[in-house]
């Protein structure tokens, strides 16, 4: 893998990992880093841990016995919080074989994978325009979609989108209202002008920091009655649009295997640029969302 890809791959990650500091506490080690939040305790999203970059890139192996001290610590740190945690190894990295090895030792499974895509804009808004109109889809007109500040009709269609317990809304309504005064995230609502314009779908796009130009797409959501109309198509063409006129040339987001959508965003533009397995320790029984 060249040196230029690699940094790309490092770029998208940094993204993803200021998208996760939007609803999730940092804990830091020497040797990895714990992402968590106890309101989303059946979260492996927002309860993970990654090994730290430079020991997953080396380039010589790492003697077994500190593999296995690191991950032991990870899983004694999950244990003194009392979470179930999932762990994060993206299938780049030269040293992942050691570090899954001994997580599974250790009682880790693979639970899922995690695709990690991109899409980067080559042309200009006129011609995104252009070729909108050309592809268009019959009843897309009935939608309204917009940057909004009304968090909690955001929330409630998230919430809805991914069968969220309600007993995660106080702390997400908590962390939205943080999001909303910050200039790194913007909240996107779909209504459904059709039908008294009901809040129909939900996105989350973050850009922030060294990577300012790629744009993070996150949260996409439609509530279970509107789906099949196209309402996040319609929704990932807005994102588009605004990161154009923001200058911004990547697109990035993140899809579970298991939720089958892959195949959408491939077809409107976006490539896997690589994978994770996500290795899951549970303390309960418990189901992820993302």
């Amino acid at each position: 893998m060249t040196t230029a890809k690699k940094d790309f791959f490092r770029d998208l990650l940094t993204n993803e990992r200021g998208f996760h500091l939007l609803f999730c506490d940092l804990f830091e080690s020497e040797s990895f880093s714990l992402y968590h939040n106890k309101s989303f305790s059946e979260d492996p999203i927002f309860n993970h841990f990654l090994i730290r970059d430079d020991l997953l890139q080396s380039h010589t192996q790492i003697d077994q016995s500190k593999v296995n001290s690191i991950v032991r610590s990870i899983k004694s740190k999950a244990q003194e919080l009392k979470l179930s945690t999932s762990l994060f190894v993206e299938n780049f990295w030269e040293r992942r074989g050691q570090f899954e090895k001994s997580a599974v030792d250790t009682g880790y499974r693979v639970t899922d994978k995690m695709e990690i895509l991109s899409k980067t804009l080559t042309g200009s808004l006129e011609e995104t325009a252009t070729e909108r109109q050309k592809s268009s889809v019959s009843g897309l007109d009935g939608f309204e979609v917009s940057y909004t500040n009304d968090y909690e009709s955001w929330n409630d269609v998230f919430m809805s989108s991914y069968s969220i317990p309600p007993h995660w809304k106080e702390e997400l309504v908590r962390r939205e209202e943080k999001i909303r005064l910050s200039n790194s995230a913007k909240f996107v609502l779909a209504k459904d002008l059709a039908n008294n314009s009901i809040p129909s779908g939900c996105l989350l796009t973050f850009s922030s920091g060294p990577t300012e130009n790629y744009l993070g797409i996150y949260c996409v959501g439609t509530v279970p009655e509107e789906r099949g109309k196209g309402v996040a198509k319609e929704m990932l063409d807005f994102a588009e649009r605004d990161a154009l006129k923001q200058g911004q040339k990547v697109l990035t987001l993140q899809t579970l295997t298991s939720d089958g959508v892959a195949a959408m965003y491939k077809k409107i533009g976006y490539k896997t640029e690589f994978e994770r397995n996500i290795y899951w320790s549970a303390l309960v029984s418990s189901t992820p969302f993302l």
